[in-house]
């Protein structure tokens, strides 16, 4: 399959990796978390299940002509950008790449906050996003997010991390055909692939990967279904993911003003072992080469974007408007009236789909029957 351009690719896949955006600040600095997907990335067995993962984090950078970002799990493990991976795309704006392990639950192992440390400005950290779930009978479906892609000439393929959890009493039967997927027209695409068929018992879950192939390049993921044995379940994936609690991230010492804090107020007696003054020290070759690859570019037009500060932040600020949980644009909601419509046709567009499969394989094995005995 010949890929089409990067950038096209990125527009796509971050467009539907994460559709509410994140946001913080210090003073006149400001950091926005646009979208973020992970890839894995390829061992020595092609066949392997990957152990690492390149986290991709789609950041815009205002107020500060440089930067210094920590991601930090659920244990409190820091990771860093990788700077042969991570890329400036325009003044303000880069791709940010982390090299992760498969990762959990939102805090049992994976990600609580992102740390920005600007050349200008104190620090601050922002909550990172939460990991949606929905309960229906005694079933609970949990959504982690994207975690492989591939974009093509031919349309896309995209597979989801989810968790299935069955509390009841009895075994229940999981396969990918429970799966669809609603795109933001509100047109459903059904899937057989990601994992095997399999029956899941009393008290016990399942982490499945769903893929769901041939998608337009136009489309959106905006609504992902799960028919369960008590009916069906919605991840609004427009709504649904926002960000942690400050309760969830930071526990008994939870800040009270809002979502992006100041990592000095946060945990002052770790603030004290990070220094912001050694990501500019001159023996720190590792960090310094790091900041000069990821930021190369951002720093070489600093003058220009401290010109453009103004047309900036007034299209920042609608930006921010328009990736709030339930916004509208041009009166519409993002997702479209149309989405509440399909999901329920998507039962019945569901089976005329693998009735059609079903009749198209049956007429080609007499046609070969048929064939052989001519």
């Amino acid at each position: 399959m010949r890929f089409i351009s990067v950038a096209l690719v990125l527009v796509l896949v971050l467009g539907c990796a994460q559709a509410y955006s994140l946001s913080g600040g210090s003073g006149d600095v400001k950091c926005t978390l646009f979208g973020t997907y992970q890839v894995p990335i390829p061992g020595p067995d092609p066949n392997a299940t990957a152990t690492e993962y390149a986290l991709n984090l789609d950041v815009g950078l205002i107020g500060s002509t440089n930067a210094t970002y920590e991601l930090v799990d659920g244990n409190d493990k820091i990771y860093r950008p990788d700077a042969s991976r991570s890329k400036a795309l325009q003044p303000g704006r880069q791709n940010l790449v982390f090299v992760v392990p498969p990762t959990g639950d939102a805090i049992g192992g994976g990600f609580k906050l992102f740390k920005v440390y600007p050349s200008e400005g104190q620090p601050f950290a922002i909550n990172w996003w939460k990991t949606p779930k929905k309960i229906q009978g005694d079933i609970t479906l949990r959504y982690y997010g994207i975690t492989d892609l591939q974009i093509g000439e031919e349309g896309q393929s995209i597979a989801f991390d989810a968790k299935i959890t069955n509390d009841g009493t009895s075994s229940i039967p999981i396969s990918p055909e429970n799966f669809t997927l609603i795109d933001q027209w509100g047109w459903d695409y059904y899937t057989l692939e990601g994992f095997a068929d399999s029956v899941l018992e009393p008290k016990k879950s399942a982490r499945v990967k769903v893929i769901f192939n041939s998608l337009s390049l136009l489309s959106k993921p905006s609504v992902l279904l799960y028919d369960g044995p008590s009916g069906q379940m919605s991840i609004d994936l427009e709504k649904d993911t926002g960000p942690l609690s400050d309760e969830v991230v930071y526990g008994t010492n939870a800040p009270t003003s809002g979502v992006s804090q100041s990592v000095a107020n946060i945990a002052p007696a770790s603030l004290t072992k990070v220094e912001p003054a050694k990501y500019n020290a001159a023996d720190n070759s590792a960090d310094n080469a790091a900041r000069q690859n990821v930021t190369g570019t951002q720093s070489a037009a600093s003058a220009k974007v401290l010109s453009l500060k103004d047309q900036i932040n007034a299209s920042k600020q609608r930006l921010a408007n328009a990736f709030q949980p339930g916004s509208t644009i041009s009166g519409k909601s993002v997702a479209g009236s149309q989405i509440s419509s399909s999901v329920s046709q998507a039962k019945e567009r569901l089976a005329k789909a693998m009735e059609k499969m079903h009749d198209n394989s049956t007429q080609k094995n007499e046609n070969t029957t048929e064939a052989i005995n001519s």
